[in-house]
């Protein structure tokens, strides 16, 4: 039986950058120039940004509050030491997510597809969202809603899952180290192989025709 005396915290917690403050920028004022939109160092509070248009978007050292951002099919988008409280990115192409902190903020449908370091992520809506064959290096979710969402192929490492709402959450192929799920719900889809993940006993009570099935168990079935 794999009984672990686990250190606490299990998995390294993320080290998200502290912003301090800049320049009040209002949203509309943002444009478009050679393909890119960028912010550095600056605060934007509320309104809406328009980059449909643009093929990067760059937030660095900035701090967002409610702004709601507009992309195009085509537009990357990464986010580097900074805040964003209630904002709304939806199904945006998250390029990279480093060193930041992202509190009630919509990513329905956004899709990460590369890096995602040092990021805490709290109350954030994730529904529909994609890590497939992402890197999550120091990433802490909590009370985050985790439905339907897609870590297929990814990479986790130090990732800390708590008190999350998840529902079909598909965990096939991911590569795990030090992964803590003890605290949320366990609804998975796909599980194949969950080395390097930590859960309660309880849990695997919850997981067992799942894991009987990866390995190839046969299972009587119940007499009605």
């Amino acid at each position: 039986m794999p009984w672990l005396d686990p250190p606490d915290p299990f998995a390294r917690a993320p080290r998200p950058a502290a912003w301090s403050a800049g320049p009040t920028l209002v949203a509309s004022e943002l444009s478009v120039v050679d393909g890119w939109c960028e912010m550095d160092g600056v605060f934007v509070d509320g309104g809406e940004i328009d980059a449909r248009e643009a093929e990067v978007l760059v937030i660095t050292a900035s701090r967002l509050e409610g702004v709601t951002v507009l992309v195009g099919d085509d537009t990357r988008v990464r986010v580097l030491r900074s805040e964003l409280e209630q904002c709304d990115l939806g199904p945006a192409a998250i390029e990279s997510l480093l060193a930041s902190r992202l509190v009630s903020c919509n990513l329905r449908g956004a899709v990460f597809a590369d890096t995602v370091r040092d990021v805490l992520l709290v109350n954030c809506q994730l529904s529909h969202a994609y890590f497939g064959a992402a890197t999550l290096d120091r990433v802490a979710m909590g009370g985050c809603v985790l439905r339907e969402t897609d870590f297929y192929r990814s990479t986790l490492t130090d990732l800390a899952i708590d008190h999350c709402e998840m529902e079909a959450v598909n965990f096939d192929a991911t590569t795990c180290e030090r992964v803590d799920l003890r605290a949320t719900n366990l609804d998975l889809m796909g599980v194949r192989d969950l080395t390097g993940c930590l859960v309660t006993a309880d849990q695997v009570q919850a997981l067992a025709l799942q894991l009987a099935d990866a390995v190839g168990l046969s299972i009587e079935a119940p007499d009605c």
